[in-house]
């Protein structure tokens, strides 16, 4: 799956968040997602009489989305099944609450190790060395790392980020040994989105990750794993709340050794 396709439900709600009622982009953001288990049915002619829009709208409609046209975005809703499905078998787990506290403290037992906390240390000196930081994330995991973005500029530090459908080759190829990239994948969904263009640079690269795949770590000079278990693929306690434990381990630790510049 491409990086930029990764994000569409996220561009339909933020179409649904945005736009007036009345408009088309919201009449068929509305459509789309209400609809989107049964979307390979239907076509463009479906489309365009149940929204009252032409069916040139709803071909610029999805051009607009980025697809080239609706055919093209309904391969996309059937490859977001698999996500709706990623998202269930997480919140299905029997006696939900007893299984994630137990998750929980092990996640935090793992992240005691004396191990964790050296790598923690170790990306924090190679943020500090590095000339140009760039993060990839998905959009699941862009609040942490943003959360982690923000308070780096009072330590003098500019980190970007790129999420999906801003991942463009030029930032990534333009970059140096003495830069730092940083893919942010909880389960490797992403990771293996951007995998071709992580081979293309020359910067130091690091994945933050649950996923033991070789196929999706092999391009990485350094991997983080966010607890001891592969989840490859799989929602896990680890990938979801290890991530903001990590970040702010990783900022507390940064911020007590190099302290703050402006």
């Amino acid at each position: 799956m491409a990086a930029d396709r990764l994000d569409l439900v996220h561009s339909l709600f933020s179409i649904l968040n945005d736009s007036k009622r009345d408009h088309p982009d919201f009449i068929l953001a509305r459509y789309f997602l209400e609809n989107y288990s049964k979307l390979g049915e239907l076509n463009i002619y479906d489309v365009a009489d149940r929204c009252f829009v032409s069916r040139s709208s709803v071909r610029r409609f999805c051009q607009r989305l980025g697809y080239d046209n609706f055919k093209d975005l309904k391969e996309e809703f059937k490859r977001f099944n698999y996500q709706y499905h990623y998202f269930l078998q997480f919140a299905m787990k029997p006696d939900f609450e007893s299984w994630m506290q137990n998750e929980l403290e092990a996640m935090v037992r793992e992240f005691e190790c004396l191990s964790v906390k050296e790598n923690i240390a170790r990306i924090a000196d190679k943020i500090y060395e590095s000339s140009k930081i760039i993060f990839l994330s998905s959009y699941s995991t862009l609040m942490e790392v943003t959360e982690f973005q923000r308070p780096m500029v009072l330590s003098g530090k500019l980190i970007r980020i790129l999420s999906e459908r801003k991942v463009h080759d030029e930032f990534i190829t333009d970059m140096q040994q003495n830069d730092l990239l940083v893919t942010v994948s909880a389960s490797g969904n992403f990771a293996a989105s951007v995998h071709e263009i992580i081979k293309t640079t020359k910067a130091n690269k690091l994945l933050i990750t649950t996923s033991r795949s070789p196929e999706i770590t092999e391009n990485y000079d350094e991997v983080f794993y966010l607890g001891n278990k592969d989840y490859t693929h799989v929602k896990s306690v680890c990938g979801k709340y290890g991530l903001m434990y990590f970040f702010d381990l990783l900022y507390s630790t940064y911020i007590q050794k190099y302290g703050i510049k402006v």
